[in-house]
């Protein structure tokens, strides 16, 4: 790696790349010291093959190979490389994606922008969108390829107009010879304090195509033609496909009637440059405000205070705060009553959401809500109230359809919802320190009837009982968004002081074990790749060795003594509930069911263990209660969730990836608590990551939100 290539590189049909994806790319172009010389990316295609190969264009194998940054833009030459050259590690780095990411997630309004290329349409819509401070545009002629007075024109352009990131949208190759002409005159024209960036940008055909009147990452003007090859070029390539496997880095001289000639031949027809020609022509800068602007759709963040008023508090009742918080009788009632008040709202969920899995969460939810009780009546003795009331922990399940129906009628932005999500986090930490400093003494309890919140224990001391939904929910944001964002690094020393504080106050050894694995896998999740191989093999050492020592029992009694009399409270329940399963095959197949502290029959009567309580036992108390059947509905239930979570996340979008990370906290605390203690945590975050999701889709295919959510 040098300063000219800051990155490995790798050849490939005579291309000089470099293994980068899109986020990776933008934070380097963002990173780039503000000093620095004039510096511009490529983004090559099938075209750049060909054009090369044959020599077409004077100096453009020069231009190509003097770009900073060098990406793949083409899924055929990742399909080719991977099919024929058996290369895995080829990521696609399209320049349109590229512009969206610097767009979305890394320009600011103060950044002074220069575009060359494009039509008026383009750059009003970029100021209306992303209110930038300084906008210089430069609408050359066409006819750039043949033009080299044009194209020293836009040089000229950018030379006389500083600005931290230049656009060039002209079209392939001119972009890129404009860059390299510009490039060759940074050491005698570099401005102080400046930093150049070269994107060259142009619409391709996708799933998802990018509208400039719309979406916030326009990616080219509309009247140049795409140069992406398309299916008819990958057939053609692969009628060569077998001559081709020998060799995938020949060099550039290598062109002629051999196979390496016809392979690259084979992706050259039907590429044409096509455009009205103008006159150039300079715009003025012109100065707005700056104002905020959501991640979703780039529109100004417009919500009420009456909607955002709205949110703050219906959110905690669907993540289940106060749901056994009876210190506070009022929220602790409303909030065991929230899965009636919203039932409504499943109608809206279920008929216009057309949400992930319905069918799935349907047949659980009959299960647990209709056939379990059943089975309580017939096996505990409850009543019919009684049995009723056992379903009470399982109704924040319909959240999942409750919530996308609420979103749905009220349409919040995804600026909305994340700034709601980071201050309902930062309050759940300082509501807890606030309390550990202010409560007295003589408000803890050390009985679960006295208080919920305010806890003491011989082995653990005075704690607080802090509901963490929202609290590991900022914890988890504040991992994604600064790996994600540089200019938010920062946040990172929030993960500490929060962990200290869980430490410290709240004391739930395994919530908090959990979320440090989570947060731990984040982190190396967003490590450069050498670095996440290496923490993969210290994690998989450490886990080893962990597990080596538990079944040999070398810190059995040490490991017991850490964990105080709840361990051993555990034992003995499960081992109580696993010989009342077994002491009837159906109780194991179907389930037994529950029973409430209400009921005539309790569970030290059935045992005679005061201590024995379901919610305490993980997944064994769950198939104590559901049996296996509905033990795999719940499972999969949870598992869907963490697939959907996941596959919203696909695009490295920060928010989805922490409500990723939540869903997969919840997993794994079932471990030891009940994954039907709090149901609605991981309803809930599938639920906003469906919405937020179809909300990046919908900007991204020039729809509202409210179109995608009728989409099967």
């Amino acid at each position: 790696m040098t300063a000219e290539a800051p990155f490995p590189t790798y050849d490939f049909l005579g291309l000089s790349l470099m293994e980068l994806d899109v986020p990776t790319t933008a934070a380097a172009i963002v990173a780039r010291a503000p000093d620095a010389p004039f510096a511009y990316v490529s983004t090559s295609n099938a075209q750049h093959v060909v054009w090369m190969d044959r020599g077409v264009v004077p100096n453009l194998r020069r231009a190509h190979l003097k770009a900073w940054l060098r990406t793949n833009d083409s899924r055929v030459l990742r399909l080719v490389g991977r099919v024929m050259f058996g290369r895995r590690n080829m990521p696609v780095t399209c320049g349109s994606d590229l512009t969206v990411e610097l767009l979305r997630h890394h320009l600011r309004p103060d950044d002074t922008i220069s575009v060359i290329g494009g039509d008026d349409v383009l750059v009003a819509e970029m100021r209306r969108q992303f209110r930038f401070a300084a906008l210089h545009q430069f609408q050359p002629p066409m006819g750039l390829l043949n033009n080299p007075a044009a194209r020293a024109a836009c040089v000229d352009f950018i030379v006389a107009h500083p600005a931290r990131y230049v656009f060039i949208a002209c079209g392939y190759p001119q972009s890129e010879l404009i860059a390299f002409e510009a490039a060759g005159r940074g050491g005698r024209h570099r401005p102080v304090h400046r930093q150049f960036a070269a994107v060259r940008d142009r619409p391709r055909r996708s799933r998802a195509p990018v509208d400039a009147t719309s979406d916030p990452g326009m990616a080219a003007p509309p009247d140049h033609r795409s140069s992406a090859p398309g299916p008819a070029d990958l057939q053609r390539f692969g009628s060569h496909a077998v001559d081709c496997r020998k060799d995938a880095t020949w060099p550039p001289e290598s062109r002629g009637p051999g196979p390496r000639g016809r392979c690259r031949r084979a992706m050259s027809d039907g590429v044409a440059d096509t455009g009205i020609r103008r006159r150039g022509r300079v715009l003025r800068p012109v100065r707005v405000s700056a104002r905020v602007i959501t991640e979703a759709g780039g529109q100004v963040a417009g919500d009420s205070a009456a909607k955002v008023a709205v949110l703050l508090f219906v959110l905690p009742m669907f993540g289940q705060t106060f749901h056994y918080i009876f210190d506070v009788p009022p929220l602790y009632f409303l909030s065991k009553g929230w899965p009636g008040l919203t039932a409504p709202l499943i109608l809206i969920g279920l008929s216009r959401g057309r949400l992930p899995a319905t069918p799935l969460f349907l047949f659980m939810l009959a299960y647990v809500l209709a056939f379990t009780p059943l089975l309580s009546m017939i096996n505990l003795g409850n009543g019919v109230f009684d049995a009723l009331a056992t379903t009470a922990k399982a109704l924040p399940m319909t959240y999942y359809f409750s919530l996308s129906g609420l979103l749905i009628l009220m349409k919040p932005t995804a600026r909305t919802i994340e700034r709601l999500l980071f201050a309902l986090g930062i309050a759940t930490y300082f509501a807890m320190v606030f309390m550990w400093v202010t409560v007295p003494a003589s408000w803890y309890a050390s009985d679960a009837v006295s208080s919920k919140i305010f806890v003491y224990e011989i082995e653990r001391g005075y704690r607080i009982y802090m509901p963490m939904f929202f609290g590991n929910l900022f914890l988890f944001m504040c991992v994604r968004y600064a790996l994600a964002r540089p200019k938010l690094r920062w946040l990172l020393v929030a993960v500490p002081i929060c962990l200290a504080i869980d430490i410290l106050i709240y004391k739930q050894r395994t919530a908090i074990g959990c979320a440090v694995l989570v947060v731990g896998l984040g982190i190396v999740a967003g490590m450069p790749r050498g670095l996440r191989n290496l923490a993969w093999t210290a994690g998989l050492a450490l886990a080893a060795t962990i597990v080596f020592v538990v079944l040999t029992g070398s810190i059995d009694e040490g490991f017991s003594q850490t964990f105080g009399g709840s361990l051993s409270v555990r034992q003995t329940s499960i081992a109580l509930a696993v010989d009342y399963l077994i002491a009837e095959p159906l109780r194991l197949v179907f389930g037994v069911g529950s029973i409430t502290r209400f009921s005539t029959v309790t569970m030290f009567d059935l045992f005679g263990y005061k201590h024995f309580y379901l919610a305490d036992l993980g997944w064994p108390g769950v198939v104590f209660e559901y049996g296996a059947l509905g033990s795999a509905l719940i499972a999969a239930t949870s598992f869907m969730s963490l697939m959907i979570t996941q596959g919203n996340a696909a695009d490295r979008d920060p928010l989805s990836l922490a409500l990723y990370d939540i869903v997969l906290y919840c997993i794994l605390t079932t471990v030891v608590y009940s994954v039907m203690f709090t149901p609605g945590e991981t309803a809930t975050a599938a639920a906003l990551s469906i919405y937020l999701f179809r909300m990046r889709r919908a900007a991204a295919t020039s729809s509202g939100p409210s179109s995608h959510w009728a989409r099967p």
